[in-house]
């Protein structure tokens, strides 16, 4: 007797306009689509080789996040944050932060240490790397350690309202840079908020953590600043 065919799965494909929303946030986020730069849907559905409309759609869904904007006689844009914006992200993002790590701390795991040790390690190999240091891969993996304390509260709501915000502070990273000197001081701060999480001090890794934004905060104003005072070629 013949076995019978195993019955087909239907494998879904993501739509077209959810393609288009990857390919241009990734864009965005990676500064690859400057603050204040147009979106022409047009060239922009030739490059991806679509159709207007499911760019269009992805364009709006973007806007939806904030992280495009419909500027007056221009058209969608690009978002460009101001002073305040920064400010008032940077609160938001301590205060999630901080409140992740004290609801996670009494209950973090040993995989969740171990997720977050592994991202130290890379942060120690870029900056023991011969060469320079690569800022980019940096801010990489540092935003991936901040992100890897939210995750270990393992609160979806929680995790759903950071993965916003982060949108938000990888976007202005893009924009402003990060400052090479700072990176070995940003490099000890996370370990020593991992030693105080690991010695159950976890009050105390809330503190650090908010000490450390504090300077994160700062830094990137002055980042801010100084490229505020460059005129713009025209």
């Amino acid at each position: 007797m013949m076995s019978e065919e195993p019955a087909r799965v239907a494998i879904e494909h993501r739509p077209v306009w959810e393609q288009a929303y990857g390919l241009l946030r990734a864009q965005i986020l990676d500064g690859r689509l400057s603050p204040g730069a147009k979106l022409n849907l047009r060239d922009l559905a030739a490059q991806l080789d679509i159709s207007v409309t499911p760019v269009r759609d992805a364009a709006l869904r973007l806007a939806s996040e904030g992280l495009v904007e419909n500027a007056e006689g221009r058209g969608l844009t690009v978002t460009q944050f101001s002073e305040a914006d920064i400010m008032h992200t940077m609160d938001l993002r301590t205060l999630l932060e901080a409140y992740a790590v004290e609801r996670a701390g009494p209950f973090l795991s040993q995989q969740g240490t171990a997720r977050l040790e592994e991202l130290l390690n890379q942060e120690e190999a870029l900056i023991r790397d011969d060469g320079a240091i690569d800022i980019h891969r940096y801010a990489t993996v540092s935003q991936r350690f901040h992100r890897e304390l939210v995750v270990v509260a393992n609160d979806r709501v929680l995790l759903d309202l950071y993965e916003r915000l982060h949108a938000y502070v990888v976007m202005e990273r893009a924009q402003n840079g990060f400052v090479n000197d700072r990176i070995v001081d940003d490099h000890q701060e996370h370990i020593d908020i991992v030693a105080a999480l690991r010695a159950g001090a976890y009050s105390d890794a809330a503190r650090l953590l908010r000490e450390h934004l504090v300077q994160v905060k700062r830094e990137t104003l002055l980042r801010y600043r100084r490229q505020e005072k460059v005129p713009t070629a025209r």
